[in-house]
């Protein structure tokens, strides 16, 4: 657990631009970038988040998160809002930031007649080949 702690402790780091380097300063909080721990620590870190969300179900890419509601298209603007504002909160309390120009929300609305359509279209391109 010694080389664990020595890790994420008394760690420096400077920025260079162009030709130009910052002074060494502290870091105090992070994992170090492009190390080979860096994506299971970020993991472990972000693993309770689907618990935050109370009404979707949530599944994450490397540092993606998405939320999967299934709710009559009258409701489902008010869940993902309310998935969203829990998202916004448990961000908040890991001290993590949400890019808010990123969510995208898409609505699939599919009736028995548009899913027996698409499964048509799927059955004749799959015996076309």
């Amino acid at each position: 657990m010694k080389w664990f702690t020595t890790y994420l402790t008394n760690r420096r780091q400077c920025t260079v631009l162009q030709n130009h380097e910052s002074e060494l300063e502290c870091v105090t909080y992070g994992v170090p970038q492009v190390s080979v721990l860096e994506p299971l620590l970020f993991l472990i870190y972000v693993n309770d988040i689907q618990y935050a969300i109370t009404n979707a179900k949530s599944k994450l890419f490397a540092d993606d998160t998405n939320l999967f509601l299934q709710q009559k298209f009258s409701k489902a603007f008010n869940f993902g809002y309310a998935g969203m504002l829990q998202l916004s909160d448990w961000f908040q309390v890991n001290e993590l930031s949400l890019n808010v120009d990123k969510p995208v929300i898409v609505y699939l609305v599919l009736t028995v007649r548009k899913i027996r359509h698409l499964l048509c279209i799927l059955m004749e391109k799959l015996f076309k080949t």
